[in-house]
């Protein structure tokens, strides 16, 4: 996994097989602009793993000559037993398999990386870097004020973008990571982490703040496919059947100071529907006073090491946006 990393960070996304060739465009620009000579990923299963080699030798074959594409992944071995969704994801009237199998992956892949030691950026496969982000990675790896700076999923939302976040490795991280991990066995994984992060007193530790400028590094490729049963059908032909799991996770309950309050209580062993978003209130890093935003928090210099932002993606319209 080290052979990825610079300065002690690697890039970690997670990709279905219908996302393979978003990540491998992913890593191919990662290694273009940052140096990064790979990305590290989850494979779900030996198909996924075989998938990932076939897509890779595909694209190598279709590169201009002098144009390495090889070695692009590190791929960090399936789960025995296999992780897959409840049963209710299952059967052609639910969109959401995909979705649902994402999180438990991605979860066990940021626990991996932070437990070998290596701090990570969080993205999700459908991004390209269109700048360095070492500037970036830089700058927050001397503030060691902050463990976590994420992209702020807007007001209403009340989360930070596990799809768009830097971590610091530290044990306090590693052990926030299990936790998360074991918790998103019965829930979303954004949900699960920004919940952890903002409200149990056992990561308190964990400095964090959150800022957009992620955004002006990267550049969206698209969705490949959309949570639609038409999507949902495309995902199919790619990727095979789905597959749910039977019996049940177990998982740990919410820390006792949660402000994401639900409607019933949490069931460790099923899977729990976030709570709706006036039923959840800001916590100590999603708030967005200033002194949570990183520009104040560490002094984070947007002009010098975040890219090009547009005016959508600045702070103030962002936040009020919702959504990037």
């Amino acid at each position: 996994m080290r052979e990825c990393s610079v300065h002690r960070t690697v890039i970690a996304s997670v990709a279905s097989g219908v996302y393979v060739d978003s990540l491998l465009r992913l890593a191919l620009s990662a290694r273009h602009h940052s140096g990064f000579g790979c990305v590290v990923t989850q494979a779900y299963d030996i198909e996924h793993i075989e998938q990932f080699h076939q897509q890779q030798q595909a694209l190598a074959k279709a590169a201009p000559a002098g144009n390495s594409t090889m070695g692009l992944l590190h791929i960090l071995p399936p789960p025995d037993p296999p992780l897959l969704p409840e049963a209710e994801f299952c059967g052609h009237q639910n969109s959401l398999y995909g979705w649902r199998r994402t999180h438990l992956h991605k979860m066990l892949m940021l626990r991996r990386v932070l437990e070998a030691g290596l701090s990570l950026l969080s993205l999700d496969a459908n991004y390209l870097l269109e700048a360095d982000l070492m500037p970036f990675v830089r700058s927050l790896n001397s503030h060691t004020s902050v463990d976590v700076v994420g992209v702020h999923d807007g007001k209403a939302n009340k989360m930070l973008n596990i799809g768009l976040m830097w971590m610091r490795a530290t044990h306090r991280m590693a052990a926030l990571a299990r936790r998360a991990e074991n918790r998103t066995r019965a829930g979303w994984d954004q949900y699960i982490f920004t919940e952890e992060l903002n409200f149990n007193t056992a990561f308190y530790g964990v400095g964090c703040c959150h800022s957009p400028c992620l955004l002006g590094l990267l550049h969206s490729q698209g969705d490949a496919v959309q949570k639609t049963s038409k999507s949902a059908a495309v995902r199919r032909a790619a990727e095979g059947g789905d597959v749910c799991m039977r019996g049940h996770y177990t998982s740990a309950p919410p820390p006792a100071g949660s402000r994401f309050y639900r409607n019933t209580s949490w069931n460790p062993h099923a899977y729990n529907p976030p709570a709706k978003l006036n039923y959840r209130k800001m916590g100590r890093c999603t708030s967005v006073d200033n002194n949570v935003k990183c520009e104040a928090r560490i002094g984070l210099d947007q002009a010098r090491v975040c890219g090009h932002l547009t005016p959508r993606q600045s702070p103030s319209s962002f936040i009020e946006r919702g959504r990037p």
